[in-house]
């Protein structure tokens, strides 16, 4: 879970509800070091269990869950294609060869989607700030839903400022529908 207050990712045993152990350097913005973290996704890969962070120090943080070794990261403060402002979810696409990971720039209103093993970018969904069909106000939440007739993956997206949610076509990035209005909604789950 992430743990905003205290900068860092904290581990517990599901079965026993046991603290098992903290991830990350610190409160900071060297490598490692985490600021607000925020969004949270795992991929197996090998040997390896990658867990991406979503980081306010503007970028993504990417960690081996079982040693806790700083991997890597990826993202810089901008508005520029692999830049962020303030990343607040992410979901990765493990059907795509390579993996994509999906992520909430919230504060430049958009979906970006980079290439999950090596952090390159790979495009943009949405369609600038605004209200309109595929068009995003502060993103805050994502998800990923295969479907097997046609096979495609729908990205569904709580579109925060717009107190909605939206569903894109996850690879085309085209945007398919809004399928509910609310208040404020921040994430969204798919059963």
């Amino acid at each position: 879970m992430t743990d905003n207050l205290n900068h860092r990712i904290c581990v517990f045993d599901v079965h026993s509800s046991e603290f098992v152990k903290n991830i990350g350097n610190g409160e900071g913005s060297g490598p490692g070091k985490l600021n607000w973290p925020r969004g949270l996704a795992l991929l197996r890969h090998g040997d390896q269990t990658l867990l991406f962070v979503c980081d306010n120090n503007h970028r993504i943080i990417v960690f081996d869950a079982d040693t806790d070794e700083f991997l890597r990261d990826f993202g810089s403060k901008g508005s520029a294609n692999g830049q962020f402002k303030c990343p607040y979810a992410l979901t990765i696409s493990t059907t795509s060869d390579p993996p994509m990971l999906y992520i909430a720039d919230s504060g430049n209103h958009r979906i970006q989607v980079h290439a999950a093993l090596t952090g390159e970018y790979a495009r943009t969904i949405g369609h600038g700030q605004g209200s309109n069909l595929g068009q995003l106000d502060r993103p805050s939440g994502i998800k990923l839903v295969s479907l097997s007739n046609p096979a495609r993956e729908w990205l569904i997206i709580s579109d925060y400022g717009n107190y909605r949610v939206q569903i894109f076509d996850a690879v085309t990035g085209d945007p398919i529908k809004i399928i509910a209005k609310g208040s404020e909604p921040r994430d969204v789950a798919v059963y």
